[in-house]
């Protein structure tokens, strides 16, 4: 919900569905505010995020083998059965990456954290 990114004390910007919830969950429990956005080729951020202060941004990035290896065992998990050989969701996956780090690098601001780091905490 954009219009609420003005109340939160974090604010997370990444691939969508790629680790922030977990991120902001546990930072939630240690009582602080967080909201997640996720950047979906295609669609635009919220001009909101441009409005808030800057300094409560942070970019999430991943490597995409981990990314992909995180996506098959959700997909597992879900009884879904895909190939571990799907290049096409791996080019997926790296216009996605790259993308965000387009992004990034247009808000030099925002600091960018590796999720890799989370995923094993």
């Amino acid at each position: 919900m954009p219009h609420n990114l003005h109340k939160s004390d974090l604010v997370f910007v990444g691939v969508s569905l790629r680790s922030k919830n977990p991120l902001s969950t546990y930072l939630s429990q240690k009582v602080y505010k967080v909201e997640n956005v996720p950047l979906v080729l295609g669609i635009y951020l919220p001009k909101e995020l441009f409005e808030i202060n800057q300094d409560k941004i942070y970019g999430l990035i991943i490597n995409p083998t981990i990314l992909r290896s995180i996506q098959l065992e959700r997909a597992k998990n879900m009884g879904l059965h895909y190939s571990k050989s799907d290049y096409s969701e791996m080019d997926h996956i790296c216009q996605e990456l790259e993308h965000v780090n387009k992004l990034f690098s247009q808000n030099p601001w925002w600091p960018v954290i590796g999720m890799y780091v989370f995923l094993y905490i």
